[in-house]
């Protein structure tokens, strides 16, 4: 065997790559799950008809048996899962 021959070795793992490639597919996820999943918001509809006579509700759209709205002002959801409001209503 020659000692001028070089045996190939592996390279290291670049984990500075990996974080990236991570990272970058991880935001591809949430940017696909934000525009596939709009944000709506189950109310009752004694909670919508309260919702309609304060005046926040600017418009709203009924097909059939379904009622949809949207709010004059974004809202959010609590955290015990009561609805304090999102964009629309379903």
């Amino acid at each position: 065997m020659n000692n001028n021959q070089k045996i190939p070795t592996q390279k290291p793992l670049n984990w500075t790559r990996l974080l990236w490639y991570l990272l970058v597919g991880i935001l591809i996820i949430n940017i696909f799950r934000m525009l596939t999943h709009p944000n709506y918001l189950e109310l009752s509809y004694s909670d919508f008809k309260n919702q309609v006579d304060q005046g926040k509700i600017s418009q709203i759209t009924i097909k059939g048996d379904k009622i949809m709205g949207s709010f004059k002002q974004p809202m959010r959801q609590s955290s015990e899962g009561k609805a304090s409001g999102q964009e629309a209503i379903k």
